[in-house]
């Protein structure tokens, strides 16, 4: 049991004796606070003992976080879990993850049910599942009721198999909850709605919306946004599309809001397909560098797409960087944020 003496628990082999884990969890001989569960290191357990173990967090008083992350849950399996963290005796959980479980809308009233019987909950990740339309829209009408008092402060829904026609009700969400800071989600398309949320947002400090679609009108309104908020810290825009069409231009709004926005400390431009003239433009112009690094302090690319400028142009732009007030910090560039 030695193993299990400590407050955090990382388990990523199915060897791993769940059985003792079961044990401490049920009867809170370890002082367990945060465990995670990964790469599927429940595939090769007894249903039984898998079940024994989602309910086993119904009498544990010491869980504050649990990531149950990459585990193929069946629906069932995963509305046990959430009934189990509902019921939980003492309510000590306060971060949960369950993301890349595909499980389907059918646990969307379950999800419901806990926003609602545990509104001490701070962080909800979903990524990665398959909730559809009707998931996400239940959700966000959940969340969107003052009256949950929810202390939810991190929203990951990111991909759920959702389409435009549940981005009204996430930008609905959007403009009325008052407690959420950090907000994940792709947006395939309706990027209109989840802005006009944004906009009527007071809370928010950490966006992202990677993996999201912008066409020409859609990056108008969001570079409006961007000129205007005051509130917002850290943007990811990674592995977003463009209409190929108007890329130029789009590129010169999202410029534009950039230019103009005066609190954004970090930004996340990787994986957008760059090329050259759009290094030039975006980021080759005096004007440009000097407006944006009022307040940026880290624009993060991957350095496959920087290895295709110039060593002429990667010059001027380090120089540039370290030049300005708040300078970016170039090593930052050669990373992604991936989380």
């Amino acid at each position: 049991m030695s193993g299990l003496s400590k407050t955090r628990l990382s388990i990523s082999s199915p060897t791993f004796q769940f059985s003792k884990l079961v044990s401490s969890l049920e009867k809170n001989t370890t002082p367990l606070e945060v465990l995670k569960l990964q790469n599927r290191c429940l595939d090769n357990l007894a249903t039984r003992t898998k079940n024994r173990l989602l309910k086993s967090l119904e009498k544990n008083s010491t869980l504050i976080e649990l990531g149950c992350n990459d585990q193929n849950l069946s629906d069932d399996q995963i509305i046990q879990l959430l009934s189990a963290i509902q019921d939980q005796e003492n309510q000590t959980l306060k971060r949960l993850s369950v993301t890349r479980n595909s499980f389907s809308g059918k646990c969307t009233g379950a999800l419901s049910t806990l926003l609602i019987q545990r509104p001490d909950l701070m962080t909800l990740k979903l990524d990665g599942n398959d909730l559809g339309d009707v998931g996400v829209r239940f959700i966000c009408k959940t969340l969107s009721d003052k009256k949950l008092g929810s202390q939810l402060t991190y929203l990951q829904i990111g991909s759920n198999q959702q389409t435009v026609g549940s981005m009204k009700s996430v930008g609905k969400m959007l403009a009325l909850n008052t407690s959420i800071q950090r907000f994940q989600i792709r947006v395939p398309n309706g990027m209109k709605h989840i802005v006009k949320g944004l906009k009527k947002n007071k809370t928010l400090t950490n966006l992202s919306l990677r993996g999201s679609h912008f066409d020409r009108n859609e990056m108008e309104i969001f570079q409006e946004y961007l000129s205007t908020t005051t509130t917002l810290h850290a943007l990811d825009l990674s592995w977003c599309t463009f209409d190929m069409v108007y890329r130029d231009q789009i590129l010169r709004l999202l410029k534009k809001g950039l230019c103009k926005n005066t609190s954004i400390v970090s930004l996340n431009l990787s994986k957008l397909k760059w090329k050259v003239a759009d290094f030039k433009s975006f980021l080759h112009e005096e004007e440009t560098v000097e407006r944006i690094n009022q307040t940026i302090e880290q624009i993060i690319f991957r350095e496959d797409e920087l290895n295709c400028l110039t060593p002429t142009i990667r010059e001027t732009m380090e120089i540039y960087f370290h030049a300005a007030t708040l300078s970016c910090r170039w090593p930052a560039l050669l990373t992604s944020n991936q989380e």
